[in-house]
């Protein structure tokens, strides 16, 4: 793993759905930083596999297995990550389902809230508790991810753009009460 520099030595960062794409080059990139990572996905072999890409190149970094559209395993996240390490300082809300396609007529509400579960609920969940550590501290930082679905709409996506330009929504929103809020 390539050292870049040690920017986030001893801050603690949960990336969630970092078991492969860009959530595992997110991870590794904290891993690198000197950050404690804690690797969240659903796939515990792809956690474990960027878990210990992290600690092979020298950083520090915990697997965190859970579904983070459910509270209660999200909860059980960052209690992981509280024991552990004491604090969050950076969420980077990253899990998200992208093959999604459907036809819109051939839609159910099992794909409907499945996709906005992970894609938009996950972000909700694992924020508002990330913002319960950081405002008790008065800083951290929250990422969240989103795609082009935000704003252009795409075939058979009707879902994946909604949950998308909802992330966007929620992101703006969230960030206007925190600064209002805990740094006025």
């Amino acid at each position: 793993m390539t050292q870049y520099g040690q920017r986030f030595t001893n801050k603690v960062v949960i990336v969630t759905g970092a078991a492969h794409g860009i959530g595992r080059a997110i991870a590794l990139h904290f891993g690198s930083e000197g950050a404690h990572v804690i690797v969240n996905d659903v796939d515990a072999a792809g956690a474990e596999s960027t878990t210990s890409a992290i600690m092979a190149g020298g950083g520090s970094a915990i697997s965190g297995i859970a579904d983070v559209s459910d509270k209660g395993q999200v909860d059980r996240l960052f209690d992981l990550a509280l024991e552990r390490f004491g604090t969050v300082d950076v969420l980077v809300n990253n899990a998200g389902l992208i093959n999604t396609e459907r036809h819109f007529l051939e839609a159910d509400e099992a794909w409907w809230d499945r996709i906005l579960g992970v894609n938009l609920k996950a972000a909700f969940l694992c924020s508002s508790r990330a913002a319960q550590v950081m405002a008790r501290r008065r800083q951290g930082a929250i990422i969240n991810l989103s795609s082009g679905g935000a704003t252009r709409a795409h075939r058979g996506n009707a879902a994946y753009d909604a949950s998308k330009g909802a992330v966007e929504a929620l992101t703006r929103a969230t960030a206007l009460t925190w600064h209002l809020t805990v740094f006025a």
